[in-house]
């Protein structure tokens, strides 16, 4: 289906953006399938001001972009996609939980030509351009994309206007700087790729326990490289070892790390002492790393209760189970699992109990406002009058009082609030200040927080039934202050916890909460069988998924120390996915898969490598979303992978299948960029179905009767002949049979042999038989690219096989001879599609353009 929209609407590439006033006003086909997918989606009645409707096959998408009117770049909430063909159905996709959903550029565009709304927003969309937000088109269509784009560019956007960074005051309005989340990510990612830390030391960065304000002391700590490695980057670290810094104090740290240690130590006496020793040093929290059961295959000879190497040093292997047991039964402390062969012991119940809940912690809803504060401010509405001046006057430190809030879900407690007493002073009481608070902020935004906080309890408590139950005073103040203020007692709020944990036993509710997620943008749910997810989204996952997947937790560790997560609905099972570089990389490695089985508490870990061979994820964008760095080029790849991969094993194909895919359709993956290849293969490799590339250069009577060397130089020419078969050749064949090659490729000099022979008219510098060589100025020999091929099917008129091409292929130029001569025909990335009758009679050449392959001479 190709049709042509006039001037109502916003062209996109293959689709037309509409806003709801001016949907009639498009053109009859349009409205035709506007309407088509409007009846579809009758009965859901989702709420919609903008439709996309595809214009090339039969596809709509009804669009709700609730501040259309006040924003100008919109965020999208939900989006419907009607499919049509081959049967008519629709999937809804909400985006109001996202932190970074897809935004609306020149929403002008959209309304009809009259519309008095167009002048306003037009100004808008103009001093945009004039910045130059809109050169790079690629990377503008997401919130986080787009105010980065801006920034770059010197600006900030004020409501609907661009304001210069340097005339922008900070009214306090921004996101605090220790926002968590935000932190602890921005830590781990530049801990992982600029400082290489060990694993125990990532935890202790990624979980938020080891910040610059705190100190580290590293307990065998080997050449140093994790102490030299944090100190360079601002950390406060020392460490001691036994071999390579004897003589360096054993001082108490904050935290201590006791990194791959107690697995190489031969002697159990000597082994308990030093998890002894080094808990001893460590005022909040010891991390304890060793090697993992499936860490080798090959673990040399049995030696006490550990294995001798080659290298005679001694290894002792830890399941999760037995790392866990062996702490608590040295140290008569909990440990917490966080990853495969690392735990984390703490020193006391309050540290450990806020260390639990703070992994059940979403925060969605206080990034969400966070992020809107930078670019809508807001505009007091205060509802006591007599305080107006009050507030005013401390609008800043007001401000970081509701973000407080945001972050509990309630207003603080005393003992929670000492970092707001000049506020409390000017305002006589804290009661009055979080009176005021919340009179001159959105109250739904507490609401959002509140229900949230509520949700984290109710996993964190879920998740205490795989452990012994904590009392009352071994929380800590502000999870007391939880405890009473949202579930009244704690009996109450174990009873809810409980509840959750129930649920997760039912089939039918992860199945429901599965869609859920996938609707909301937050995972793959394919053939509602598992929902397969980036383990970055856990905490935005529905509460019961999150408990779901905590209990699995408890028997393997952290589940964020994966990639993705699968969660299967039906047969209370959990797989964890951990591939090579998987942020970075376009088409990540499998590395190892762990099934946790929930039931039976038994973990199974397939390793790559061992009895099969790794595969590469493809499709990657679908596990992860909006919010991921890199989405947009993500998708962008996923989209030209999707049809090119198509004859690779569903579950994944292995490194080397895909890379002779790509050599075989002449592609090359650079980064997350789809490129032609830049290699030049050999000429008996495949070129399409039925061919070689010597097929296509040796052809010709000519090339076969001189023996010339009738080579491309340039990968150009091969991807452009691969183009030609592909798009032309290998269709020919399969609708008509076996054809004969009569002349393809000619290089330079076959071109002469030709003329030197009086064999046949050739014209290098129109023929298209050059492809893509050059000549010796450096420019190429036929202008137009592409590639071109001659041929000849016995027994079929060629005035038929012309005009079926015609009709059906893609084709760049076809030159006719005669019913019984072979066709001309040639390929390009932007073809002419030009059909010319070569007239020969009475001796002399009369090309004519065909319009009608009726009127050719028969």
């Amino acid at each position: 289906m190709n049709r042509r929209a006039d001037t109502v609407g916003k062209r996109v590439g293959s689709s037309l953006y509409v806003h709801r006033d001016a949907a009639l006003d498009i053109d009859s086909p349009s409205i035709e399938l506007f309407r088509e997918a409007l009846a579809v989606i009758a009965q859901a009645e989702p709420k919609w001001n903008v439709v996309r409707l595809s214009l090339t096959d039969r596809e709509v998408a009804f669009l709700d972009y609730p501040l259309f009117e006040s924003e100008p770049f919109p965020c999208l909430a939900s989006s419907c996609l009607v499919k049509l063909d081959p049967e008519p159905q629709f999937n809804v996709r909400d985006f109001r939980s996202s932190l970074n959903p897809p935004i609306l550029h020149r929403k002008e565009l959209l309304l009809h030509p009259d519309d008095t709304r167009r002048c306003h927003w037009s100004r808008i969309t103009a001093d945009a351009e004039a910045i130059g937000l809109f050169e790079e088109s690629w990377r503008i269509g997401l919130r986080q994309d787009w105010l980065q784009r801006i920034a770059e560019a010197g600006y900030n956007l004020i409501g609907d206007t661009f304001v210069p960074s340097g005339n922008l005051i900070d009214e306090g309005t921004a996101a605090p700087a220790d926002s968590p989340q935000s932190a602890t990510v921005e830590r781990y990612r530049t801990a992982l790729t600029r400082l290489g830390l060990s694993a125990p030391m990532q935890a202790l960065i990624r979980f938020g326990l080891l910040t610059k304000d705190k100190s580290l002391f590293d307990y065998g700590c080997g050449k140093g490289d994790d102490v030299e490695g944090l100190n360079s980057e601002g950390y406060n670290a020392s460490g001691w070892d036994p071999h390579f810094a004897p003589t360096a104090p054993q001082v108490p740290g904050d935290l201590v790390s006791l990194g791959f240690v107690l697995n190489v130590i031969e002697d159990r006496e000597e082994r308990d002492r030093t998890l002894s020793d080094a808990f001893g040093l460590a005022r909040i929290a010891l991390s304890v790393a060793v090697m993992t059961e499936s860490a080798s295959s090959n673990r040399g000879q049995p030696y006490r209760d550990g294995y001798l190497t080659s290298r005679r040093t001694f290894q002792r292997y830890f399941s999760q189970a037995e790392l866990k047991s062996y702490i608590e039964s040295v140290l008569q402390r909990p440990a917490v699992l966080v990853a495969p062969g690392i735990a984390f012991v703490f020193t006391s119940d309050q540290l450990e109990e806020q260390f639990r809940l703070d992994r059940q912690r979403s925060s969605r809803v206080y990034l969400r406002v966070a992020q809107n504060r930078r670019t809508t401010p807001r505009v007091p509405q205060p509802r006591i009058q007599a305080s107006t001046a009050l507030y005013s006057a401390n609008q800043s430190e007001f401000n970081r009082l509701w973000t407080k809030m945001l972050q509990l879900g309630r207003g603080p407690a005393p003992e929670e609030a000492e970092e707001f007493a000049d506020l409390i002073n000017a305002c006589g009481s804290l009661s009055k200040a979080v009176r005021l608070c919340e009179a001159n902020n959105d109250l739904a935004e507490l609401v959002l927080a509140r229900q949230e906080r509520i949700d984290d309890l109710r996993v964190y408590f879920a998740l205490q039934a795989f452990r012994d139950r904590v009392a009352l005073k071994m929380l800590n103040v502000s999870l007391k202050q939880d405890v009473r203020y949202f579930f009244g007692s704690l009996s109450s709020a174990q009873a809810a916890g409980a509840e959750l944990l129930r649920t997760i036993a039912s089939p039918s509710v992860i199945a429901e909460a599965c869609e859920q997620a996938a609707q909301n943008g937050f995972g793959y749910y394919p053939d509602n069988h598992s929902l397969q997810v980036h383990t970055s989204l856990v905490e935005a996952l529905p509460t019961v998924l999150r408990a779901y997947i905590g209990a699995a937790a408890t028997i393997y560790g952290d589940v964020r120390s994966a990639d993705l997560v699968k969660v299967h609905v039906r047969s209370g099972k959990l797989t964890l996915l951990e591939f090579d570089d998987f942020d970075s990389s376009p088409t990540p490695l499998l590395r190892r898969r762990v099934k946790i089985h929930l039931r039976t508490q038994q973990i199974d870990v397939f390793e790559s490598g061992e009895n099969y061979e790794p595969t590469l994820l493809l499709g990657k964008s679908k596990f992860i979303n909006e919010e991921f760095p890199g989405y947009s080029q993500q998708v962008a790849l996923d989209e030209q992978l999707l049809s090119l991969c198509r004859s690779l094993p569903a579950h994944g194909p292995t490194k080397s299948q895909f890379e002779q895919l790509l050599r075989d359709e002449r592609m090359e993956l650079s980064g997350f960029e789809l490129r032609p290849s830049q290699a030049i293969p050999s000429l008996d490799d495949a070129c399409g179905r039925w061919y070689t590339y010597r097929d296509l250069t040796q052809c010709s009577e000519t090339a076969q009767s001189t023996g010339i060397e009738n080579t491309p130089l340039v990968p150009q020419s091969y991807n452009a002949l691969f183009a030609l078969v592909k798009n032309i050749i290998d269709p020919v064949i399969d609708y008509f049979g076996r054809i004969e090659l009569t002349h393809g490729f000619c290089s330079p000099q076959l071109a002469r042999a030709i003329k030197r022979q009086g064999v046949g008219r050739i014209a290098t510098n129109l023929d298209q038989h050059a492809a893509h060589e050059i000549n010796g100025s450096g420019n190429l020999i036929c202008s137009r690219g592409g590639a071109a091929v001659d041929f000849l099917i016995h027994d079929e008129n060629m005035y038929e096989v012309a005009e079926w091409i015609t009709a059906n292929l893609p084709f760049d130029r076809i030159y006719i001879y005669g019913t019984d001569r072979p066709i001309h025909v040639s390929f390009s990335l932007e073809p002419a599609k030009q059909v010319v009758f070569v007239d020969r009679s009475g001796g002399k050449v009369r090309p004519r353009i065909v319009q009608d392959f009726s009127a050719l001479p028969r």
